[in-house]
């Protein structure tokens, strides 16, 4: 990401200026930055992993959104854009823009500029927000699915099982990992760098 120089704005301004650009921004406290682009695998994982969240939870509480969706990550002071949202029941805005305050899931397809980011500092950002239960991170690089369950008053590591299932017990429906990468031409079973992670307190749910 980089900063956008502009002034200082307020939430309320920023998403009153957002509503005319053609690209996704993130706010951080008065500040704008422009979100790195997306590349063709990156695209394509978003949609195939948005087809199988849609399609296991149609008829349920729980709907998906796109990265139109802002996410409330600090009230008034920090919003970001999520390449995938679950909000299980209605959404609730936020009072100063378009932006849920209760994300149940968060999915992130990983760009390599920002996968560090993503991964960790964000990540501890995302932990915070109260309705959270489940951070999902998706390589572009890799055939790799892991990401983060709230579990009580922590948070524990989660991966595919031995039949590349990723199950998200907070929806109670399960991402299949082998059809997600299909004919992407991406290596198999490499993990993430152990590097990338910034998880104070988040142990291990294997």
């Amino acid at each position: 990401m980089s900063t956008v120089v502009r002034p200082a704005l307020s939430a309320s301004e920023f998403f009153e200026w957002e509503a005319g650009q053609l690209d996704k921004h993130e706010f951080y406290h008065g500040e704008v930055f422009s979100m790195a682009g997306g590349t063709p695998e990156h695209a394509r994982l978003a949609i195939r992993a948005a087809f199988q969240l849609e399609r296991a939870l149609a008829g349920g509480p729980c709907q998906t959104f796109s990265s139109d969706l802002a996410v409330e990550l600090e009230p008034g002071g920090h919003y970001c854009y999520p390449d995938l949202t679950v909000v299980c029941g209605p959404v609730e805005r936020s009072e100063h823009g378009p932006a849920a305050t209760n994300p149940t899931v968060v999915v992130e397809v990983l760009s390599p500029s920002t996968a560090r980011w993503d991964r960790g500092g964000k990540a501890e950002v995302y932990r915070r927000v109260p309705s959270l239960q489940a951070i999902v991170f998706v390589a572009t690089d890799r055939q790799s699915v892991e990401g983060l369950a709230r579990d009580g008053e922590r948070w524990v590591l989660i991966e595919p099982d031995a039949d590349r299932q990723f199950l998200l017990d907070a929806l109670g429906v399960s991402l299949d990992v082998e059809a997600l990468y299909d004919g992407m031409g991406l290596s198999a079973d490499i993990p993430f760098p152990e590097s990338d992670r910034d998880w104070p307190g988040a142990g291990s749910g294997r």
